[in-house]
């Protein structure tokens, strides 16, 4: 089965299983990452996770050792990944899921990655983690034209909002209202894009958002 944990210092989450949890997991993510409402335009931020997680599955991440009730020893391997963006991901996947004719299986891995989320959430943090799944069940899609890659922006804002961890996981449900696109954060980005003119391209699929990110503690 899929599991999760909070980081010790409230950045993001750390999401693992055994190898096939996560390839089927992979399969998922790809599925629902083509056509509509996904394909050709929030794609690659979702494909973004099932990347994370292909690079957990050949070991190039993190392998942890979990025992059983039994006494059995087995290995998981997973990735830790910044809480706004595994959860615009996730959001994003649930969105299309509605979309798409999808299998037992496929709704098996949805739900329990929803369910080690919110876990995971509650775990860190009851009353934030309440917030931020009332955020999640709330989301409802994005406009054409989004541009998906202000989540770096929202990142940033996350991880330099305070150094202490509690605080910082404390305005995580704050931050996830800044990738609303009528948010006077994205509308911000959004005219800043605009007023570059002809150098962007529409709906700006390749815009490249770089940023410096300052060193944190997971």
């Amino acid at each position: 089965m899929l599991l999760a944990e909070p980081t010790k210092h409230g950045a993001g989450i750390f999401l693992y299983g055994d190898y096939k949890d996560l390839e089927s997991l992979y399969d998922t993510i790809h599925y629902l990452s083509d056509g509509i409402p996904l394909g050709g335009k929030f794609d690659d931020l979702v494909l973004g996770l099932a990347y994370d997680i292909r690079k957990a599955m050949e070991d190039q991440r993190e392998t942890i050792t979990v025992e059983t009730k039994r006494g059995n020893k087995v290995k998981y391997k997973g990735e830790r990944i910044l809480w706004p963006t595994f959860l615009f991901q996730l959001a994003l996947l649930r969105w299309s899921a509605a979309f798409h004719p999808t299998s037992r299986e496929r709704q098996a891995n949805l739900f329990g990655l929803e369910s080690c989320t919110e876990n995971a959430l509650l775990q860190y943090d009851y009353d934030t983690g309440r917030k931020v799944m009332e955020w999640y069940e709330r989301f409802d899609g994005l406009p054409e034209g989004y541009a998906d890659q202000f989540i770096v922006i929202v990142n940033k804002e996350f991880i330099t909002h305070s150094s202490n961890g509690r605080k910082r996981f404390n305005n995580l449900p704050d931050i996830l209202l800044m990738l609303h696109p009528i948010s006077p954060q994205y509308e911000d980005f959004e005219y800043e894009i605009k007023d570059r003119g002809l150098e962007i391209p529409y709906p700006y699929k390749e815009l490249k958002v770089e940023v410096d990110f300052p060193d944190f503690d997971w």
